[in-house]
C-alpha cells in the first residue's frame, strides 16, 4: 500500500505548494532552490544508470525547454479561468480531475524499470497536468502562475523517477528511509497550516497502510464455518480407466 500512500503525498504536495503559493507563506527563491535540487537529484542517478553524458544533456535540455514554455505560457494561463466562478473551478480540478488522476494512476510504475508510460498513466498524468493549469489560473500574479506549474511538473514527472530508481536500487531505502522521510516532511507542512488537517493526514494515511490491508487479508482468510454446499471444495472428478 505504500505506492498508494506516495501518490496521496505527492497529491497533497502539489495542493500545499498552491496554498503557499498563493498565500505567499513561502518564497519563490526557496521553491525554485527546492525543484533545482530534485531536477539536479534526477540528472545524477539518470548519469548513474546510463553512465551518458549525452542523455544527462539530452535531459537538462529538455527541463530547460518545459521551464521555458511554462514561462511563455504563465501569462497566457492567468487570464483562462477568468469566466469562471472559483467554486467552479475547485469543482473541476479537486472533485474531478484528481479523482480521475487517483483512479487511472499507475500505482506499480516505481517497481518497473521502465521509463515508458504507459496509455493509463498518461491519462491521470494529463488529469493533472490540467487541474495544474486551471487551479493555478486563479493566482493573482504571473510569477505565481509560474512558480505553481514549476512545481507541479517537478512533483509528478521528476519525483517518480527520483523514487523508482532508489527502489530499484534497493527498495529498503525506500520504505525506511525515504517513504518515512517525506511523510514527516508533509506533516510538518500540514500542521504549520492546520492542527486538525494534520491529525486527518496522520488517520488517513494509518487507515490506507494498515487497517484497509488487514480487512483484506481477514476477507480471504480461508473459510472455518460451512454455510452450505457452495463453500465445500469439490475435488475434480477422475474417471478410473475400466479396461
Amino acid at each position: 500500500m505504500l505506492c498508494i500512500n506516495h501518490q496521496i503525498m505527492i497529491v497533497l504536495f502539489h495542493l500545499l505548494a498552491y496554498y503557499s503559493i498563493s498565500n505567499n507563506i513561502i518564497s519563490h527563491r526557496f521553491l525554485y532552490t527546492i525543484n533545482i535540487i530534485i531536477i539536479i537529484l534526477k540528472e545524477v542517478l539518470v548519469y548513474d544508470i546510463h553512465k551518458s553524458l549525452n542523455d544527462s544533456f539530452k535531459n537538462i535540455l529538455d527541463t530547460i525547454i518545459i521551464i521555458g514554455i511554462i514561462w511563455i505560457l504563465s501569462p497566457v494561463m492567468i487570464s483562462l479561468t477568468q469566466t469562471h466562478s472559483d467554486d467552479t473551478v475547485y469543482l473541476v480540478s479537486l472533485c474531478i480531475l484528481l479523482p480521475i488522476h487517483f483512479m487511472f494512476h499507475n500505482y506499480g510504475f516505481i517497481y518497473e524499470k521502465n521509463e515508458n508510460i504507459d496509455i493509463f498513466d498518461s491519462t491521470s498524468l494529463s488529469c493533472v497536468v490540467v487541474e495544474s493549469v486551471i487551479l493555478g489560473s486563479r493566482l493573482p500574479s504571473i510569477i505565481q502562475v509560474f512558480s505553481f506549474l514549476f512545481c507541479s511538473s517537478i512533483l509528478f514527472f521528476y519525483t517518480p523517477f527520483i523514487v523508482q530508481t532508489i527502489v530499484l536500487k534497493n527498495i529498503n531505502y525506500y520504505n525506511y528511509v525515504l517513504f518515512p522521510i517525506i511523510f514527516i516532511i508533509l506533516s510538518i507542512c500540514i500542521r504549520s497550516i492546520s492542527i486538525p488537517l494534520f491529525y486527518v493526514n496522520l488517520f488517513g494515511h494509518a487507515f490506507i497502510l494498515f487497517v484497509i490491508p488487514a480487512l483484506f487479508v481477514n476477507k480471504h482468510n480461508s473459510k472455518t464455518v460451512l454455510e452450505g454446499p457452495w463453500d465445500i471444495s469439490g475435488a475434480p472428478f477422475v474417471q478410473k480407466n475400466t479396461d
